[in-house]
């Protein structure tokens, strides 16, 4: 019985510290000069209609023995027209949330190249991961929920997850 106990000790907390950002997919930089680190994850989605080319949700996290984390996450647009997103919408079952987004324009081949960061809180953190409906206002609203942009959808849950869990083993 000791054993067995033993053995599943083991097993669990193995399992629950095992998980390094790296182990979940994303890329770890050192800066020798800055005397940081950089993870960083990004999740794609192409084609997403006749105007909207390319989708794509990316985090970075930059740690330094000198400051506290410093963790973003991202949304890059490749359309023909542009987007001209400007805030960040989300429904819970505690109601609808909101966040001002900042995002820069970049022409690029005929095309429009915007990328909008934001740098969430725990508790926007908390709140995100908990939606079942995201909308990205703009001219064009690009909505991210189950059955629309699903893998970004998920990617945006997977990313607060990673950083959780890696904060948990910090």
């Amino acid at each position: 019985m000791k054993q067995t106990i033993l053995l599943l000790s083991i097993i669990f907390y193995s399992s629950v510290t095992a998980d390094t950002l790296e182990d979940l997919g994303w890329e770890k930089t050192y800066d020798d000069f800055e005397e940081n680190t950089t993870y960083s994850k990004s999740i794609n989605h192409y084609s997403m209609g006749d105007d909207l080319k390319v989708l794509s949700v990316a985090a970075i996290l930059i740690e330094s023995n000198n400051t506290l984390p410093n963790f973003s996450i991202g949304f890059m647009f490749y359309s023909k027209d542009g987007i001209e997103p400007n805030e960040l919408k989300w429904k819970t079952s505690d109601g609808n949330k909101s966040l001002d987004i900042e995002c820069i324009r970049q022409y690029e081949s005929g095309n429009i190249f915007e990328r909008c960061i934001f740098f969430p809180s725990q508790d926007v953190m908390d709140s995100l991961k908990r939606a079942n409906f995201i909308r990205i206002d703009g001219k064009i609203n690009v909505d991210l929920k189950e059955d629309s942009n699903t893998k970004i959808f998920h990617g945006i849950s997977e990313i607060i997850g990673d950083y959780n869990q890696h904060n948990l083993n910090r």
